[in-house]
C-alpha cells in the first residue's frame, strides 16, 4: 500500500507540474541606434527570433530595414508581428538583432540580444505595454504575448504580460553582456519568488 501510495504521488506531482500550452505572439516594432555605440556604419538591420523549447526550437526572421526609400538606418522601423501556436509557458523568446554586411563585407554584425522567458514574466508581472530593450548600440522596442490554452485550445482570460522597458545610459552599453537586460528579469522574477515562498 505504502508503494502504491508513493507512485500515486509521484504521478500527481508530475501532472502538476506539466506545461501549459499557448500561443505567442511577439511585435517587433523599432530599433534606435546611436552613433557613440556604433562601430561601422549601419547598413540595413534586421532581427531573428527563436522560440526555445524544451524539445524543439523554432525560428523566424524579420525583413532587412534601412535602406529603403524614406528609411532612416539609424531607426529602422520593422513593425511585424509573428505568432507560433502551441509554445510551453516554460520557453524563451530570444531576439537577436543583426546589420546586414556592407557589399563585399565579410559577415553581419551582431547588435545584441534580447531574452523574455516566458515564466519569469508572468511572475515578475512586468508592464504589459510595447517595451524598450537594450542592445549593444541602442535599444529595441518589442510586444510580446502569450495567451495560455485551456483543454479545447481556447485561449484564457489572463495573457502573460509582456517585457518592461530599460534606459539607455553609456554605462549600462559599456557593461552589456549581451543578453539584452534578461539578467536584470531574471533577477527581479527570483527577488518576487523568494518573497512568495518567505510568506
Amino acid at each position: 500500500h505504502e508503494v502504491g501510495s508513493l507512485e500515486a504521488r509521484r504521478r500527481s506531482t508530475k501532472a502538476g507540474m506539466a506545461a501549459t500550452r499557448g500561443t505567442v505572439t511577439l511585435r517587433v516594432i523599432e530599433a534606435h541606434f546611436e552613433e557613440a555605440f556604433v562601430d561601422a556604419p549601419v547598413n540595413s538591420t534586421y532581427c531573428a527570433v527563436c522560440v526555445l523549447e524544451k524539445t524543439r526550437w523554432r525560428r523566424r526572421r524579420s525583413q532587412a530595414r534601412g535602406r529603403g526609400a524614406g528609411e532612416d538606418p539609424m531607426r529602422p522601423v520593422w513593425n511585424e508581428e509573428f505568432e507560433l501556436d502551441e509554445v510551453r509557458d516554460d520557453s524563451r523568446i530570444v531576439v537577436d538583432v543583426w546589420n546586414c554586411a556592407a557589399a563585399g563585407g565579410d559577415s553581419d554584425a551582431f547588435y545584441g540580444k534580447v531574452t523574455l522567458r516566458l515564466a519569469e514574466l508572468a511572475l515578475a508581472k512586468l508592464s504589459t505595454d510595447a517595451a524598450w530593450h537594450e542592445l549593444l548600440p541602442g535599444r529595441i522596442q518589442l510586444q510580446l504575448r502569450w495567451d495560455p490554452a485551456d483543454g479545447d485550445g481556447t485561449p484564457l482570460a489572463a495573457p502573460i504580460p509582456r517585457g518592461a522597458p530599460l534606459p539607455l545610459t553609456a554605462d549600462a552599453v559599456a557593461t552589456h553582456d549581451q543578453n539584452g537586460g534578461a539578467a536584470a528579469a531574471a533577477a527581479a522574477a527570483a527577488k518576487v519568488e523568494r518573497a512568495a515562498v518567505e510568506r
